[in-house]
């Protein structure tokens, strides 16, 4: 359920489908990896990562690496397998857009 505020700081739990939302009860596979770090003014610049260095980035902004480290990788293993991993800069939003949708349609093609 997702935690909705109303008046005040009071809260309602609400389920998503509720809302009109899709949920799912089996995981969905992870389509595309992308780390980008803003750079004003910068051009779209990304390289592909093997999915060993994907696992890397994402456990690097992961909080329960330190607390439970092994789960946390496994996760992770888990989430990247058979996901394309980029990584790179990225100058405003409008650049970035359309290469990754080109990313996440490129991963929805990918023979199994």
């Amino acid at each position: 359920p997702l935690a909705i505020r109303g008046d005040g700081f009071l809260r309602s739990r609400v389920p998503a489908a509720d809302l009109g939302a899709a949920t799912f009860t089996d995981p969905i596979p992870v389509a595309a990896v992308a780390e980008l770090r803003y750079v004003a003014g910068s051009a779209y610049e990304v390289e592909p990562l093997s999915p060993g260095r994907a696992v890397l980035r994402l456990f690097d902004n992961t909080l329960c690496a330190q607390s439970r480290a092994e789960a946390a990788l496994d996760a992770l293993v888990a989430t990247t397998s058979g996901a394309r991993a980029i990584a790179g800069v990225r100058g405003d939003v409008e650049q970035a857009v359309a290469p990754l949708l080109e990313l996440l349609n490129a991963a929805d093609h990918q023979p199994d």
